[in-house]
């Protein structure tokens, strides 16, 4: 074989076993040299690298993306994918996505697939229920991704409760932690009753 050849064949070997996403198509080069010229004439080291390489690609490829909850990968699924192929997820509006958005096909498995974390839902329910509204505009539903500040303040005639959580809310993980309001005077009826009881009497 000529020198050319032989290097052609050397970088061709070389890319098939170190660049595992090029391997479908490092074979075919590799095969279509052996046709062109003798095989004889081809060490035999580099038959055992031609089956390496056909080993690999054989057992390295990956089956079809796996599911992701409330999120999906992009592009058109295939049946089979070549090792070192890698697919990209994306959330549904409004989540978070904790986690690298590509996975990878290594020796026939994909790498962690990312997680998508839920947004929060304030509903006009859950603020009767304390007494609480938007601080900045009113609505039925509002919905806050992970991570995110909602601002919430009294409705009329409610004042804050001193035991209530900040009414800067922060939406962990699909879960707001709401602030309170009690009725105004709540706090001075409860101050009367305790100094009414613990006052001494004077006739007693």
């Amino acid at each position: 074989m000529s020198a050319t050849l032989e290097e052609t064949l050397e970088r061709q070997f070389v890319h098939c076993l170190f660049h595992p996403a090029d391997i479908h198509s490092s074979i075919k080069r590799i095969l279509k040299l052996f046709f062109l010229f003798k095989l004889n004439l081809l060490p035999c080291n580099r038959f055992l690298f031609l089956f390496q390489c056909i080993i690999t690609d054989a057992a390295g490829k990956c089956g079809p993306p796996p599911p992701v909850k409330n999120g999906d990968f992009l592009g058109l699924a295939t049946s089979e994918y070549m090792p070192g192929a890698r697919v990209r997820y994306k959330c549904q509006a409004l989540y978070n996505m904790q986690g690298d958005e590509y996975v990878r096909c290594v020796n026939g498995h994909w790498t962690d697939t990312p997680t998508c974390i839920a947004p929060c839902t304030a509903t006009e329910e859950d603020m009767n229920q304390n007494n609480i509204q938007l601080k900045w505009k009113y609505a039925n539903k509002i919905y806050s991704a992970s991570g995110d500040v909602t601002e919430f303040d009294c409705k009329r005639g409610f004042q804050k409760d001193p035991s209530s959580p900040p009414f800067r809310a922060q939406c962990r993980e699909g879960k707001l932690d709401y602030p309170r309001c009690i009725p105004v005077g709540t706090l001075q009826l409860k101050h009367n009753y305790r100094k009414f009881n613990t006052h001494s009497c004077d006739f007693c």
